[in-house]
């Protein structure tokens, strides 16, 4: 074997190797991760959550949210939700308003 044949080998070899890898860790960060959530109020979220994970809840919520902008209401996450980082913690009244814009 010539010298350009074994660094092309090697070559191939590692860049194969690499589009493995980076393929096995895209499942990974393309799986719906769960909802936090372990009571649900509204069986709309819960059925999104139970088939589609936290990205189908959230689907959901920005949806709500959509809907009250185009009816002229100042509505955003933190409307509802004490945070970000941990929705199932709501504000007072944000079940009902949410329950009216389903």
């Amino acid at each position: 074997m010539t010298y350009r044949t074994i660094t092309a080998f090697v070559f191939s070899a590692i860049f194969a190797g690499g589009l493995a890898m980076g393929t096995a860790h895209a499942d990974e960060d393309d799986a719906p991760g769960p909802c936090k959530a372990k009571k649900f109020e509204i069986e709309a979220v819960k059925k999104a959550c139970d088939s589609g994970g936290a990205p189908a809840a959230k689907k959901i919520m920005k949806d709500a949210v959509k809907k009250a902008k185009a009816a002229g209401e100042d509505m955003n996450c933190k409307t509802c939700h004490e945070s970000t980082k941990e929705f199932e913690k709501h504000k007072a009244g944000s079940v009902e308003k949410l329950k009216k814009l389903l």
